[in-house]
Parts: C-alpha cells; sequence; structure tokens
C-alpha cells in the first residue's frame, strides 16, 4: 500500500471544498442594503403617485391651447373610413389606375414593379411612389393583366388579337 506524501500547504490557500454541507453564513450587511433599497423604492413611488394624483383641468386646458398654436393639436380620426376599412371595404387608391395605365403603355414584353416605380416617380412628383410589394399586390389582383415573364407584367391581349 502505497502511502501518500503530505503535500505542502501553501500560505494563503484554503481549500474550497473544506465548507461543503454547512449552512451559509447570515449576511446582514446586504440584507440591510436590500432592505434599505426596497424602502426608499416604496417612498419614491408614493410620492410620484401624490404628484400626479390630482391634476388640475385649466392647466391642462391650457397646455392643450399651447400644443394647438405649435402644430400640434389632436384631431380626431375618420371614423367613417375606420369603420369601412374595419368590415372589409377598401378604398380605391388613387395611384392604383397610373400603374395600370403605366403596364399597358409597356407593352407585350411587360414592366417590372421598379421600372413603375420609376416611372410613377418621373412622371408624378407630387403623388407617394407606392412600395414595389404593393405595385405587385395591385397587378397581381387585377384580371387585365398577366406575367409574360418573372417580375414584369403586361396587359392580357384580348380575344383576336395576336401578340407581337
Amino acid at each position: 500500500m502505497a502511502v501518500e506524501a503530505e503535500r505542502p500547504v501553501r500560505e494563503g490557500w484554503t481549500d474550497p471544498t473544506a465548507d461543503r454541507g454547512k449552512p451559509a453564513a447570515p449576511s446582514t450587511v446586504a440584507d440591510d442594503a436590500i432592505a434599505d433599497a426596497d424602502a426608499t423604492l416604496r417612498r419614491i413611488r408614493g410620492e410620484i403617485d401624490d404628484a400626479t394624483g390630482d391634476r388640475d383641468p385649466d392647466l391642462e386646458a391650457q397646455a392643450r391651447v399651447i400644443f394647438e398654436h405649435g402644430g400640434f393639436g389632436f384631431t380626431p380620426p375618420d371614423l367613417g373610413a375606420t369603420i369601412a376599412d374595419a368590415q372589409g371595404g377598401e378604398r380605391e387608391d388613387p395611384r392604383r389606375p397610373i400603374v395600370f395605365e403605366i403596364v399597358r403603355g409597356a407593352g407585350p414584353d411587360g414592366i417590372g414593379p421598379e421600372a413603375i416605380r420609376d416611372v410613377i416617380a418621373r412622371l408624378h412628383p407630387d403623388l407617394e411612389v407606392p412600395h414595389a410589394a404593393t405595385i405587385g399586390k395591385w397587378l397581381g389582383a387585377d384580371p387585365r393583366v398577366h406575367k409574360p415573364k418573372y417580375g414584369r407584367y403586361a396587359v392580357r391581349p384580348s380575344k383576336g388579337e395576336t401578340p407581337s
């Protein structure tokens, strides 16, 4: 049987496994600090509630007037349009016929959504240019339009006409 040689103990070294299984010593300093922080938070919340609980309606009216003169006035939404949209009634976008006319003028090879955006920006600088995905949604839902090539839209040829 081999006898283990005793290892020399380094100065300042403690065995990390020596205190296993023993309950941790109570830390009163940390507990006191946590209790103080909780009490401070409760006090701050109470002061905020006291300060914001009573509102002066005259002061709020004056603030509203200042905001309205500064251009930040509240305008109620158009409830008729909101109700129509909620019931599934889609309002016609004035840019949609412009998009169709651009596709009509493109010819049988068609035109892509990005090119349509460029044409709208050039011919109608006063209009907001629709997103390419919106243009694709509009043209995909239009029965007069088809896709002659990938990513391009053209007007369907009429019956009796031969595409050139």
